[in-house]
């Protein structure tokens, strides 16, 4: 019923977004700070599907809104959907309390500018990136075709690097496996673990080769967006890979990449 509700009041409301805003590759995201625990490093978002959703604790139909967010949230977030709630609230401190009353669970973030580059005049609004980069959906969050959208967006999309993967075995390792700066450290562990007599070698192994296994799988889907003349968004994503996962041999093939790239260029 709240769906049904929302949708009518969406087909009674102005589009959302610029409709020349949504046609071409995905606006840099910038924000001032992230309001929740759950959050994403940015460059992260190359090479996988994303959905940005414009929002505000003073609109209430954004706040009515929110079930059906955390819905996707909790539905295609373990399947390699990245969701971001980028706020226009202006109050830090009250959006932070009405996050933590509400118990939100996928990232909030305060906006920076992101609402402009895309054109939004009216929210809720939502944005629907693939993992090319590019913008594949645009409208209301209570659409009817968002989910569809999402999930055609995922069947096309690399599988994620470290989705569902478990070092909690590997009680010495510290750190936890995560994109960027951690990940170096904790690769090199596992390797440690790999190649000694632990019990846990055989675990270490599997981990190791199925990250192997989904990186080189993002570097084949970047691979075809080249051959697509695609190129900024095979570059995006190769980058992302070296930044995010340096310690592992597809870190030192997508640098490679860059750098064949850059050379023709």
């Amino acid at each position: 019923m709240l769906k049904k509700i929302l949708i009518a009041m969406m087909i009674l409301a102005a589009p959302v977004i610029a409709a020349d805003k949504y046609a071409f590759y995905a606006r840099e995201i910038t924000i001032r700070n992230w309001v929740t625990t759950s959050s994403y490093p940015l460059d992260s978002l190359s090479g996988r599907p994303y959905l940005i959703e414009f929002w505000a604790t003073w609109c209430r139909p954004c706040v009515d809104n929110l079930p059906l967010m955390e819905e996707l949230y909790s539905k295609y977030n373990p399947k390699g959907l990245r969701i971001i709630g980028l706020s226009l609230d202006q109050d830090y401190d009250g959006l932070a309390k009405f996050v933590k009353t509400k118990n939100i669970k996928y990232p909030i973030a305060v906006d920076k500018g992101t609402d402009a580059r895309y054109g939004v005049y009216g929210i809720p609004a939502a944005v629907l990136v693939d993992a090319a980069g590019f913008i594949v959906w645009s409208g209301h969050p209570a659409q009817e075709d968002l989910e569809p959208a999402i999930i055609k967006v995922l069947k096309t999309s690399p599988q994620p690097v470290l989705e569902g993967i478990d070092i909690s075995e590997f009680k010495e390792i510290k750190l936890p496996l995560t994109e960027g700066n951690n990940f170096a450290d904790v690769i090199a562990q596992l390797n440690t673990y790999s190649s000694g007599n632990d019990p846990l070698k055989d675990k270490a192994k599997q981990i190791i080769s199925t990250i192997n296994s989904r990186i080189a799988e993002t570097i084949t889907f970047a691979d075809s967006l080249q051959k697509q003349d695609k190129t900024k968004a095979a570059l995006n994503i190769y980058m992302a890979i070296v930044k995010n996962y340096n310690g592992c041999e597809g870190a030192k093939i997508a640098g490679e990449r860059i750098k064949s790239i850059k050379q023709d260029t």
